[in-house]
């Protein structure tokens, strides 16, 4: 049988014999490419093979009934409950007790009032969001005359890519912020920022500080945990779709309607009996589809045979058996759900993804659980986060004894704290 080109898209093909589908099968683009890209005169590395890869895991999650909560849920525990001004005291030693380091919350007010001049609280909760959803924060530090930071702000990590690394010392040297903005009373929509050099004085008003995680084979972009399940999450947003039109649709064919062939006979030529054709099916698709139609009774007419006075042939509207021989669909969702929130690295009990029909931890497991996912997950994250703050404490000067980390909470019982919990001091927090 002779083919003709695929209508469903280059390279898809449907094989009507086996009710298949053929496509060809394209890698993820995970491993570095040297995908160049161009830009008002700017070249830079692509993100993903198309420089699309943010976007289709951002569709991916806000098409998804559970990855919204689930990030969000991850994204709470690294926030913990916002940051704190703390400070470092060393204990001198006894014959008893060796000397300690000892980290407890402090109040200078030159630094709790530098704070909120930068509104960090918001700048924590827009820095834990994009690392968690993207693995890329990307900070624009604005500088006073007098070298001293003025301003914190972060760029959406999907709009900003790196300039191709320097040919001589193989670093990025500037990046690219996407989108069109006002500079120096001209509208432009690519913007190039020099990235900041740790231990290099930076002559620059403005700079960019990268924050991510070191990847194997990335080496401009991080990339997150969740990435390796992005095509279980897809196969879950088909899911409820597939559901849908199975309930606007019927999941297998509903009727077989029979016409009599000497309906068609009343017109006189091809063409009108084509119309007559095409005109019936769209009759007989309103009247037997929809909720609206369920119940609905359809009146025909016939004719009695003056021969044998028995009715000639006449429409047949017959219903088929209805069997859900696609439930297997419904078993992948929920062990799918496993697999991505596994990829996360949360708990499906603090996520509250139920197994088996319930949540089974007790209260004192998820306690547990809770504790230890903020003391094994968040500390390198937030060290990350954290450094472009403690850059900017340094340079403006501020005493190094006191350092800016996140306020922990412990889960405690009830009859040991009304309250549930208290705010606990993280040493991983502190720096070195």
């Amino acid at each position: 049988m002779a083919r003709k080109n695929s209508k469903y898209g280059e390279y898809v093909a449907f094989l009507e014999r086996s009710n298949s589908v053929m496509s060809v099968s394209h890698s993820k683009n995970v491993t570095r490419t040297n995908n160049r890209g161009t830009s008002n005169g700017f070249t830079y590395e692509k993100f993903g093979s198309d420089d699309k890869l943010p976007d289709a895991m951002i569709k991916a999650v806000w098409e998804n009934s559970f990855m919204p909560q689930l990030l969000k849920t991850a994204q709470l525990l690294l926030h913990g409950g916002g940051l704190g001004l703390f400070r470092k005291r060393l204990v001198p030693g006894t014959e008893k007790q060796q000397a300690s380091l000892l980290i407890e919350p402090a109040d200078y007010p030159p630094i709790v009032e530098w704070m909120e001049s930068l509104n960090l609280d918001s700048y924590w909760r827009k820095a834990t969001n994009q690392f968690v959803n993207g693995a890329n924060v990307y900070t624009n530090f604005s500088l006073s005359i007098l070298n001293k930071p003025v301003k914190l702000k972060i760029h959406d990590w999907t709009t900003v890519r790196a300039e191709l690394p320097n040919e001589e010392t193989g670093q990025i040297d500037n990046y690219l912020i996407f989108g069109e903005r006002i500079v120096d009373g001209e509208k432009v929509k690519v913007v190039s920022a020099p990235r900041y050099y740790e231990g290099i004085e930076n002559d620059f008003p403005e700079f960019i500080y990268h924050g991510r995680d070191d990847v194997s084979g990335q080496t401009c972009y991080g990339v997150p945990e969740w990435y390796g399940a992005l095509e279980t999450i897809e196969v879950l947003n088909r899911i409820p779709k597939f559901h849908a039109s199975g309930i606007d649709n019927g999941y297998n064919v509903k009727y077989h309607v029979k016409v009599p062939a000497i309906y068609l006979d009343q017109f006189a030529t091809k063409e009108e009996k084509d119309k007559a054709w095409i005109d019936l099916q769209d009759q007989m698709d309103e009247q037997l589809c929809g909720a609206s139609n369920v119940n609905k009774t359809v009146m025909t007419k016939f004719f009695i045979d003056p021969m044998t006075n028995k009715p000639l042939p006449g429409f047949e509207i017959l219903p088929l058996q209805q069997v859900m021989a696609d439930e297997q669909y419904l078993k992948l969702e929920s062990q799918f759900r496993v697999n991505a929130t596994g990829s996360v690295g949360i708990n499906l009990d603090l996520a509250n993804i139920p197994t088996g029909g319930k949540l089974s931890s007790s209260a004192t497991e998820l306690r547990t659980a809770a504790q230890l996912h903020i003391l094994m997950r968040t500390p390198i994250p937030r060290s990350i986060l954290l450094k472009p703050i403690r850059i900017a404490m340094k340079m403006m000067g501020f005493p190094s004894e006191y350092y800016i980390g996140v306020k922990d909470f412990e889960f405690q019982t009830l009859d040991a704290n009304p309250n549930g919990a208290r705010n606990v001091t993280n040493s991983a927090n502190a720096p070195a």
